[in-house]
């Protein structure tokens, strides 16, 4: 006999029905609900084994005890007829389908009493295993029509039930002196639900001792639980998007010393510990705040607590900021190096009693390019503490003939120092000056003074090595 295996079985008035119209609607019950079983739970798992409830917990001494619940395995529709006595529907192993195996035993029946035959110092796994088995149970005599004598039925027993069902059985592993002592391996047919840990002189099981068996998988969500891509979207951090810092870089859309963020999604508040990544727009020439998320100016300190003075922040650099509760810190200021070197490169003469700024037009080095060759002037666009430092070489000078050498900020002298021709001869006469000084990256500038003190014109050497200046930013 050949039979549909998926469907509604169709019944008609006044039809005489056959055993097979009851057993094809258990039939069909069991395709929709393994169906439904493998498509829900079992697509993409590499193995397919699950089980649902099956809690195992202490009962009393070294008793546990295994909840009701499922277990769900592919195997073959139907082994064997189902029904019998020449009838039924036949045996179906062509269709594998993700079968529901159940066990509802009361309490008592899946209690599972542990011997503790251990000796000193040895611990010890028990295993409770799990096999799915499909029986026919529960015989029940039943009558059938006699057609030799209709007023007398023949009475046979046969089982009521075809039974999907979870058989469990309790296996004591290997005793040793480690801890933990190897776990045991599942019989052929079995799998592994439960490990008890089981170690010499103990007497009663706790929960502690108690432990899913190693790769057993169970189901611990329901659908309620499960939420749709586009919310985990939403929800929960991505891979790409964290490899790309999505959520937590933006690049800034304010100016000087007035930085914005906006991230996507938004910040809901500056919390503790909070962290973002700015690609800055502008240098910062003084103190400075950020803005994220329209959530209000919050100013912006280096881990030392000082606040900023210029500089630190430079156009184009990715910087990053952690709320300490009170300010955002900057973990990076700006390590830009700001180094130039110029030098006279033209014959410059300082008639005598003379002062006239320094003629430096040539350029060695200049990492960012603050020197103007035209003006004579270092003039950065980054603020901050910079080192200054100038010599200066006078040739053929007469002796008792001085000049001073100086550094002046915004034409103000900040350094300056006096060198003298020896006495008893004519010759060349080298003085220099240095400072520290800070420069506010958009209006401060540095240039040179020399002020000759003598009574004759002062050649000055148009050398790199003898007339030059230094500039340097002081980093921190």
């Amino acid at each position: 006999m050949s039979f549909i295996r998926s469907g509604r079985k169709l019944v008609y008035p006044a039809e005489t029905l056959s055993d097979t119209d009851v057993l094809l609607g258990e039939f069909y019950k069991m395709m929709d609900v393994s169906w439904l079983a493998q498509t829900v739970l079992a697509n993409g798992l590499s193995t397919p084994i699950l089980f649902s409830g099956l809690a195992c917990t202490p009962v009393s001494g070294l008793i546990v005890n295994v909840a009701p619940g499922a277990m769900y395995e592919y195997a073959v529709a139907d082994s064997t007829t189902f029904g019998g006595l020449g009838g039924g529907l036949p045996a179906d192993t062509a269709d594998t389908i993700y079968k529901q195996y159940l066990s509802l035993a009361s309490t008592a029946t899946n209690n599972f009493t542990l011997i503790n035959n251990l000796t000193t110092g040895q611990y010890v796994y028990y295993m409770i295993e799990a096999q799915a088995v499909t029986s026919d149970v529960n015989p029940q005599p039943r009558q059938y029509f006699n057609i030799s004598n209709p007023a007398s039925p023949i009475t046979n027993t046969e089982p009521e039930t075809r039974q999907d069902y979870i058989n469990f059985r309790l296996v004591e592993g290997t005793p040793s002196s480690s801890n933990p002592p190897p776990v045991p391996t599942p019989d052929a047919g079995y799998t592994g639900l439960w490990i008890i840990l089981l170690q010499y002189g103990q007497t009663t099981i706790t929960s502690g001792n108690i432990s899913p068996y190693p790769a057993t998988v169970f189901i611990n969500e329901s659908l309620t639980q499960k939420i749709s891509q586009t919310t985990a979207d939403a929800r929960y951090a991505q891979i790409a998007t964290l490899q790309t810092n999505t959520y937590t870089y933006v690049a800034d859309t304010g100016t000087t010393n007035n930085y914005i963020a906006n991230p996507t999604p938004s910040y809901s508040a500056y919390t503790t510990g909070m962290g973002i990544r700015v690609k800055i727009a502008n240098n910062n020439t003084n103190a400075s705040v950020l803005n994220v998320s329209g959530l209000g100016n919050k100013n912006i300190y280096l881990t030392s607590g000082l606040p900023l003075i210029g500089g630190e922040l430079i156009a184009g650099m990715i910087a990053e900021f952690y709320y300490d509760g009170t300010n955002l810190q900057l973990l990076n200021p700006s390590a830009a190096p700001v180094i130039a070197r110029a030098f006279l490169s033209s014959p410059q003469t300082v008639n005598a009693s003379n002062l006239s700024t320094l003629q430096i037009n040539g350029v060695n080095f200049d990492t960012f390019s603050f020197f103007n060759t035209s003006t004579y002037r270092f003039l950065p666009t980054i603020a901050g503490y910079y080192k200054v430092y100038v010599q200066c070489q006078g040739d053929s000078i007469s002796p008792g003939n001085s000049f001073i050498v100086g550094i002046r900020k915004n034409g103000i002298s900040t350094a300056e120092s006096n060198a003298a021709a020896a006495t008893l001869s004519a010759g060349q006469v080298t003085g220099s000056s240095d400072d520290i000084i800070f420069l506010n990256g958009s209006t401060d500038y540095i240039d040179f003074f020399f002020d000759n003190l003598s009574t004759q014109n002062i050649a000055l050497d148009n050398a790199s090595e003898t007339t030059f200046a230094l500039f340097e930013r002081i980093n921190y």
